[in-house]
């Protein structure tokens, strides 16, 4: 299994911003569900629709 992430932010949140994204997607990797849910989506739409289910 092999994932690859860009993180990119607006230059207005230049500061930590990346940081604190980083963080939260670490988390939700550590989610077996979560990263068998990543691994089967064939649509960019659908990857999208998953990563809002978690932005809190």
């Amino acid at each position: 299994m092999k994932l690859i992430f860009m993180i990119a932010v607006p230059e207005q949140y230049a500061g930590n911003e990346h940081l604190k994204i980083l963080q939260l997607l670490a988390r939700k990797l550590m989610d077996e569900t979560f990263r068998e849910q990543l691994l089967t989506i064939r649509k960019v739409e659908d990857v999208l629709q998953l990563f809002e289910t978690f932005q809190s």
